[in-house]
Parts: structure tokens; C-alpha cells; sequence
């Protein structure tokens, strides 16, 4: 595992500037690497890159967040790493499979402040996990 890096996983580029500044804000100064989509995560996965944790959007182009989850899951290698669903969906069947295989779930809330609350938690989970 890198230094507790985090890998983000999001197509949007303004919600990844806005999750960004939230964790700066939250106090949580782990290394951010971003991935564009599923296949591009699973490749730095892949390629070695063993993040303390990855935040996933499920909705994204080519490989999706979904598919990303399932693969990381089922790859031997893969399915200690530290999962946390982080999307703007509100489908119950993507609530349902990412509290049933992911390690955390939230959906990206509207105010910022909210997001920073969940930024900070995300951080208090990294650390507990990593000590």
C-alpha cells in the first residue's frame, strides 16, 4: 500500500475538484490520484498502485464504477482494498450492491458543507483502518 494514498474514481471533473478541496478542508492530507473511469482505476490497479482506500463514483463512462466494484471484489489480489461508494445516484438496487460489497456508501450530498462532514469521515476511516 502507498502512504495511504487515495485514488478517486470520478468522471466529473467539478465534483472531483469540489471532493478534493473537502478532504483539504476535513484535514485529510493523504496523496489523491484520480482515475477518469473503471477501466483506468483497474489499470493503476493493476500497474501495482495499492491506495488505503479508493472513493468510487458509479456512474461513469466505459467501465463503470459498478463494474470497477465487482471487479475489485472478485480479484484475489484486489478485494482487501478499501472500497467507498461516493455517487450522485439514488437508484436503491446501487445503494443496495454497494453497502453489500463496498466497505462505506454515500451519496454526494448538495451543500458543501455536507460534503466536507463526509470528507472528515473518510479520513477518521482511514486512519482506523491504518494505524
Amino acid at each position: 500500500m502507498e502512504d495511504k494514498l487515495i485514488i478517486l474514481a470520478d468522471d466529473d471533473d467539478d465534483d472531483c475538484f469540489l471532493i478534493e478541496r473537502a478532504l483539504r478542508e476535513a484535514g485529510v492530507a493523504h496523496p489523491l490520484r484520480r482515475a477518469r473511469d473503471g477501466g483506468e482505476l483497474l489499470s493503476m490497479l493493476r500497474e501495482g498502485a495499492r491506495p488505503a482506500l479508493i472513493l468510487l463514483d458509479l456512474n461513469m463512462p466505459g467501465v463503470s464504477g459498478r463494474d470497477a466494484l465487482w471487479a475489485i471484489k472478485k480479484d484475489a489480489d484486489l478485494t482487501a482494498t478499501c472500497v467507498v461508494v461516493l455517487t450522485t445516484s439514488h437508484s436503491e438496487d446501487d445503494a443496495h450492491l454497494a453497502r453489500t460489497i463496498a466497505d462505506g456508501f454515500w451519496r454526494k450530498p448538495k451543500r458543501f458543507e455536507e460534503l466536507v462532514d463526509v470528507a472528515r469521515r473518510i479520513g477518521e476511516l482511514i486512519d482506523l483502518t491504518f494505524r
